[in-house]
């Protein structure tokens, strides 16, 4: 877009290069300002498209040694986790904390520039485009001599001081988008794609390796040779134009005049990584499956939190350990990250914990797979445990019903009721709105029966709620479950 502004100003853009591997050298930037007198410096950090974070004193670097009006765009600040501040600010440490990382630190000590920061991406307010500028009072006066009045509706300023008073809400939602970024990117490397650094919530990446020539040749059989393209070109396009096909949308920087030098070129490149929660990508768009949900009687104090794109994470104290094994199974064989917390009056019998734990499981679940569009919506698996079978079966019909046929003993595994397993799978298909049908084909040991169920449970509940591409809407000839 600068490109673009510079174009409206009737001026002429002239880029400075960067790192081979895409961050700012100061020195570098230093020098090409002193060789092109620009009339203004614009850095973008962290980068895009790289998605680069360029340390504060490298900033100031820059600041110290330029003579022109210098513009930090810090669009993409929130997700770099900087922790670097002026040693000689001596602000309070809450009020560092804001600033820590961005070029805010240096607002006072620098009459050269201007800190550009934006609702649109950390805040999800991109439809209402407001952001804030902060700078030294010189260059703060001469942008208000430019403002048109009422640039910014009363409404958009609105909600722009709201969430900016409410700021601290929105933690728990970048620090998951970091995490999901992270996520990516080891799965786009394992895959064999060579990925940028990023403190963004978007990924550049490109293929490398063996995986450019399988792409390309890929591309060439399904597209035609095609001359003026590079094979690393014609594997970046191939990724692009196949994600495209099932409506995921990445950026195509192949022709980019920095990324498509030759030691870069990201073809289908960057990958956004989305709003609150980003891990669950179908068609049209990325959604984040989490759901936190609480009960409190009389009886019990339960709490549960559940990640559908988990890595199978679990922290679970519900004070009946064979449950807590339960449940620890449940997360790892599902891919959950699940936590459950719970308090019950065990000294009466498990009976009131057990069932509690399933009902907000099950409330949970539910919040978490929302309104089912694009997901599998069936779940199927049998699970051996030494001489034991289970076969369990599920549907995310919103019709919860439960058929259990299973005969256990009725014995107490520590100060778990074995008839409990029926009634907590009963609590989860009717919290969770599901259809659910649990058989034990056969089977001696207790123990070995209820395990097996458990991770057939868990197998078939993530094949459910897995992503389907082909699935437009909700798997459902009535368009609704």
């Amino acid at each position: 877009m600068y490109g673009v502004y510079t174009q409206l100003a009737d001026s002429i853009a002239a880029p400075y290069p960067l790192t081979l591997t895409g961050y700012i050298d100061a020195d570098k930037v230093i020098e090409f300002c002193r060789a092109e007198q620009p009339a203004l410096l614009i850095v973008c950090n962290p980068n895009n498209p790289t998605g680069n974070y360029n340390p504060l004193a490298v900033m100031e670097k820059i600041l110290a040694n330029v003579s022109c009006p210098v513009v930090m765009d810090e669009a993409y600040m929130e997700f770099a986790k900087g922790s670097d501040v002026d040693p000689q600010d001596l602000r309070p440490l809450n009020k560092l904390k804001l600033v820590a990382g961005s070029t805010l630190a240096l607002t006072g000590k620098y009459s050269n520039f201007m800190c550009l920061r934006t609702f649109s991406k950390a805040y999800g307010l991109a439809g209402l485009r407001v952001g804030y500028a902060v700078g030294s009072a010189g260059i703060m006066r001469i942008l208000g001599k430019t403002l048109l009045p009422y640039h910014v509706n009363a409404w958009s300023l609105t909600v722009a001081e709201e969430v900016y008073r409410h700021k601290d809400l929105y933690q728990e939602r970048i620090a998951a988008i970091i995490e999901q970024r992270e996520m990516l990117r080891e799965q786009f490397e394992q895959m064999g794609l060579k990925v940028w650094p990023s403190a963004t919530n978007f990924l550049t990446c490109c293929p490398q390796g063996e995986l450019t020539g399988r792409l390309a040749a890929a591309f060439i059989r399904e597209y035609g040779p095609q001359g003026e393209k590079t094979e690393q070109m014609q594997a970046g396009l191939y990724l692009y134009r196949k994600l495209l096909e099932q409506k995921i949308l990445v950026r195509d920087y192949t022709g980019h005049p920095v990324l498509s030098a030759d030691h870069c070129r990201p073809a289908a490149g960057k990958c956004r990584i989305g709003s609150p929660a980003a891990a669950f990508v179908h068609r049209g768009g990325s959604m984040m499956r989490k759901a936190v949900k609480e009960r409190k009687t009389l009886e019990t104090a339960v709490s549960v939190s559940v990640d559908l794109d988990g890595r199978g994470r679990a922290e679970i104290a519900t004070g009946v350990g064979f449950l807590d094994h339960m449940l620890i199974l449940l997360a790892r064989h599902g891919f959950l990250d699940l936590k459950v917390q719970a308090q019950g009056d065990l000294q009466v019998d498990c009976h009131h914990t057990v069932e509690d734990c399933g009902i907000v499981l099950g409330e949970a679940i539910k919040a978490a797979v929302g309104d089912k569009a694009g997901i599998h919506r069936y779940g199927n698996c049998f699970i051996p445990m030494d001489e034991a079978l289970a076969q369990v079966v599920l549907d995310f019909s919103g019709r919860p019903y439960l058929v259990f046929e299973a005969e256990l003993p009725k014995i107490t595994l520590g100060n778990y009721d074995t008839e409990m397993t029926e009634e907590f799978f009963r609590a989860v298909a009717v919290a969770s709105g599901m259809t659910l049908h649990i058989r034990v084909l056969y089977g001696k040991n207790v123990h070995h029966i209820i395990e097996a169920v458990f991770k057939a449970f868990a197998r078939a509940l993530a094949e459910a709620v897995a992503a389907d591409p082909r699935v437009e809407g909700v798997m459902s000839s009535k368009g609704a479950l």
